[in-house]
């Protein structure tokens, strides 16, 4: 297998409200990808005191020390210090909320590094559509994946830019980012950003999902690719599966919603967070105001 700790590292974006969050984030690392071998980090605004949380976890902790911000108006600029860190070609992005639920493919995961690389691809989503978009026109079979799994997303989809994980070129999304520092976490999981001329979508219209945009605003390169709707690549394990069918990559629970533990979700995803999440946290100070 090739070293996956020359291509990638892994951050993941927590705030200092949500650390204790991450840690539950880190401890299913450690439990599902013990054969993850990149360099590990988490990002945040600042750790409120809790660095010690992360002791002997193997995660590195980047406080970016920017003011936190109710309409988290700190994202990008907390994001961007963490990226700065980061040696390799490509980041691994992950959100302090989402806990595998079980063990993460390496092997698979490689594979299709292997792709966004030799593709020149720049941002690459493991979410999953159904939309008849532009497939990716390789072999499948040189990289030991799937037929017809990855498509083109398109400029204008309202989710391009989700907040779900995703790989990125780093120096694709600190230009991105450079031009947008002021936006919060829920435009960019929406994609309410600024393009080069500092034209915003904030004003446009959007139908179906799809940003109404002038011909001219989408003026950044950035090729986006993500999964073609495909059971083993549904990761958002509680919205579209179960936990134990078969799967390509991971599988994830998103546990936090409205800052609170999400028990308002699918069945699935309920019964995990009551049954497991919560006899892990209900003693511990830390989470009762997620509770």
């Amino acid at each position: 297998m090739d070293n996956l700790k020359d291509k990638i590292s892994l951050l993941i974006y927590t705030s200092k409200n949500y650390v204790p969050i991450s840690k539950l984030c880190v401890d299913e690392f450690n439990n599902y990808a013990k054969q993850l071998t990149c360099d590990k980090f988490v990002v945040s605004n600042e750790f409120n005191n809790n660095e010690h949380l992360f002791n002997n976890t193997g995660f590195n902790l980047i406080s970016a020390n920017v003011e936190y911000s109710k309409e988290s108006r700190h994202y990008t600029k907390t994001l961007m210090q963490g990226l700065k860190q980061l040696k390799t070609k490509y980041v691994l992005l992950w959100y302090d909320d989402y806990l595998l639920i079980n063990e993460l493919k390496v092997s698979n995961l490689n594979k299709l590094i292997n792709i966004i690389e030799s593709n020149n691809i720049d941002h690459f989503s493991f979410m999953s559509y159904s939309y008849e978009w532009e497939k990716l026109n390789i072999n499948y079979n040189d990289y030991g994946l799937p037929d017809n799994l990855i498509n083109k997303i398109d400029n204008s989809y309202f989710y391009r830019f989700s907040i779900q994980p995703t790989i990125w070129r780093i120096d694709k999304l600190m230009e991105l980012l450079s031009f947008n520092l002021n936006i919060s976490l829920h435009e960019m999981d929406c994609s309410i950003i600024h393009n080069k001329k500092g034209k915003s979508r904030n004003n446009t219209n959007h139908i179906d999902n799809f940003w109404n945009d002038d011909d001219d605003f989408w003026d950044i390169n950035i090729q986006s690719f993500c999964f073609s709707k495909n059971e083993l690549v549904n990761n958002y394990a509680f919205d579209e599966g179960d936990k134990d069918s078969d799967y390509l990559f991971f599988k994830y629970s998103e546990v936090i919603r409205g800052g609170k533990f999400n028990f308002h979700t699918h069945n699935n995803n309920r019964k995990y967070i009551e049954n497991y999440l919560i006899d892990k946290v209900k003693d511990n100070k830390l989470y009762k105001e997620f509770l």
